[in-house]
């Protein structure tokens, strides 16, 4: 989904309690020189609250150009050998500086498994690093965004995904380049959040949605332990 549809849906709906975008990718994690190959997710910064997952140690960044970053709980392990005073220092991911501000549960790696994610980072701050992509952000046309959202209470999947295309309907009125970049939205409901106790139920559901470009993930509820 590009990231205007995107930004336009979070901010019109009514259904959702949130509706948050993330884009997975591979990248690297270097601290004092000891760099390593990493996974790394730029999200937007109300992941946390839609996703329903707590940090073991700090918080989530708190806007989309703070140059923060939350690490896994793998990462915290292998790259800080499990320092408690973490929090506050310096990382750079790709060309990108970030200070660590949370580690993540164990039990959380992400939702696009079987890839597990070392590094979060704000969305906006991680495409400042690429004029194109700074680009694509604005662009109807770019595909950059994968989009999930957490219901209402009392709201199902189709009233759900009835809005959502009324929306998108309503924009292509009001804009020729979204209308020229129309398609449907397609909702799916997950009954959980992947993790290490339900990869095998949860992977055909994020592979999907891999696949659908105007795809909406919709969670009913989470399964991590720390989550809220």
């Amino acid at each position: 989904m590009s990231y205007p549809v995107y930004r336009d849906l979070r901010d019109r709906n009514q259904s959702l309690a949130g509706l948050a975008a993330s884009n997975p990718t591979e990248s690297s994690l270097d601290f004092e020189g000891n760099g390593h190959p990493a996974a790394a997710e730029a999200v937007s910064a109300n992941y946390p609250q839609v996703i329903g997952v707590r940090p073991f140690l700090g918080r989530w960044f708190s806007s989309e150009v703070e140059p923060a970053a939350v690490i896994s709980y793998r990462a915290w392990q292998g790259l800080f050998n499990g320092d408690p005073d973490v929090l506050g220092k310096r990382v750079r991911s790709e060309t990108q500086w970030y200070m660590v501000v949370g580690v993540a549960p164990k039990e959380f790696t992400g939702i696009f498994l079987p890839m597990s994610i070392d590094v979060w980072v704000p969305f906006r701050m991680w495409a400042r690093q690429y004029a194109n992509i700074v680009s694509e952000m604005q662009d109807w046309a770019s595909l950059r965004a994968m989009v999930f959202g957490r219901l209402k209470p009392g709201i199902g999947v189709g009233q759900a995904g009835a809005e959502l295309n009324a929306i998108a309907e309503q924009i292509r009125k009001e804009d020729p380049k979204a209308g020229k970049t129309a398609q449907r939205i397609v909702v799916e409901r997950v009954r959980g959040i992947p993790n290490v106790n339900g990869r095998r139920q949860s992977v055909p559901v994020v592979a999907l949605m891999m696949i659908v470009v105007g795809m909406v993930l919709l969670i009913a509820c989470v399964n991590v332990a720390t989550c809220c």
